[in-house]
């Protein structure tokens, strides 16, 4: 079966607005000059002349094309050109098989994708994103072991890196390789986790996921890096130079940072981003916890009230000596006084709080994550 050019019996005209009676047309491949033969039949069997003309009302017959790009030239009956577009799109429909609800592949769920569902258990056509692995059929492997499993597999390969997605024994020289070995790759763990986009998903960096960017000027003999701003940066975050991971973030000084380790990079001008992702540009990477033990230097700078009272204390002492019975004894007379009003000078408070980890979990329903094979 081919397509129907034209469906309806609409005539052409010339640039005058006159019928183009006997107009003639010609069908070609693509914007090319070869070319291909029309039907007068949707089974293709009975095929019109070369070129197609037109009756005195400047209408075409019915006019059945093999699918595919076209060019269409139409000339009035004396050769004069009227119309000429070519690479006209053509595509052939999915075929029905019978009286059923047709899809298109880009209509279908591809594979690699992933979907939320609010159940437990398998489903047929994907496997749960759980941490286990997926291989061929003598693979042994955890969550799927069967020729279903390769085109996810391949997949998994490519796009994930090795830390995402490892493969058991290491990775060979291709997906296809690691198939036919009966390696196993991990399906990257949705457990406990909810998921988010890249950083720059192709776009500029949105700076959502705590990146601080800035640049640094930064020698491989030394842990510390100077930095053009330090604003947005924290101690324990990830930092990358040049693209390059460099480890964490240990301590932050003004504009000077110190890397758990040395950086593998030199030079002055460099790309700096802090992140508490590893690298929240690639594909896969995980990061987050369920709580949190705050440190002193994630506290905003701060001053607690302190309320020092006036006071005073009793002292006791004698106040004068009196005579005691005859002659010239005397005994010692005592009396009582306070001292004057005073401070203690007291500069800090008692040790307060307790110490607990702080909850991170935002409100959450939870369900299964499954990707498609």
């Amino acid at each position: 079966m081919g397509f129907l050019f034209n469906p309806q019996p609409v005539p052409i005209f010339t640039a005058a607005g006159d019928f183009a009676r006997g107009a003639k047309a010609f069908f070609y491949s693509g914007a090319t000059t070869v070319p291909i033969v029309t039907y007068q039949d949707a089974a293709l069997e009975v095929a019109h002349p070369w070129p197609v003309v037109a009756d005195l009302c400047g209408v075409l017959p019915p006019i059945w094309l093999p699918y595919g790009p076209y060019r269409r030239k139409i000339t009035t009956a004396g050769g004069a050109l009227i119309s000429d577009v070519g690479d006209i799109p053509n595509p052939a429909p999915p075929d029905s098989g019978g009286d059923v609800v047709v899809t298109s592949a880009s209509q279908l769920l591809q594979t690699g994708q992933a979907i939320w569902m609010l159940r437990k258990g398998t489903l047929p056509g994907f496997v749960r994103m759980n941490g286990n692995t997926i291989g061929n059929p003598n693979s042994g492997a955890t969550e799927l072991a069967s020729d279903d499993a390769q085109a996810l597999f391949a997949f998994l390969w490519t796009q994930c890196d090795d830390d995402v997605a490892p493969v058991t024994g290491g990775r060979g020289a291709s997906a296809g390789a690691d198939w036919g070995a009966s390696k196993k790759i991990v399906v990257p763990t949705m457990q406990a986790r909810v998921a988010a986009g890249l950083d720059d998903m192709g776009g500029s960096t949105s700076e959502h996921l705590a990146q601080a960017i800035t640049t640094c000027t930064a020698d491989i003999s030394s842990t510390k890096v100077t930095v053009a701003s330090a604003d947005g940066l924290a101690v324990g975050m990830y930092a990358t130079i040049k693209d390059k991971a460099q480890g964490k973030i240990a301590a932050i000084s003004g504009t000077e940072v110190t890397l758990a380790a040395a950086p593998t990079v030199a030079g002055a001008n460099l790309s700096f981003r802090g992140s508490w992702f590893p690298d929240a540009r690639r594909v896969g990477a995980s990061a987050g916890v369920m709580s949190l033990a705050l440190k002193t230097e994630w506290l905003p700078a701060h001053k607690h009230a302190i309320e020092d009272k006036q006071h005073s204390h009793a002292i006791h002492g004698p106040a004068s000596s009196v005579p005691q019975g005859s002659g010239d004894t005397t005994a010692a007379a005592y009396g009582s006084d306070n001292t004057g009003l005073s401070y203690t000078g007291i500069t800090e408070t008692k040790d307060a709080g307790g110490g607990q980890p702080t909850p991170m979990i935002q409100p959450t329903r939870l369900g299964t994550f499954y990707l498609k094979l």
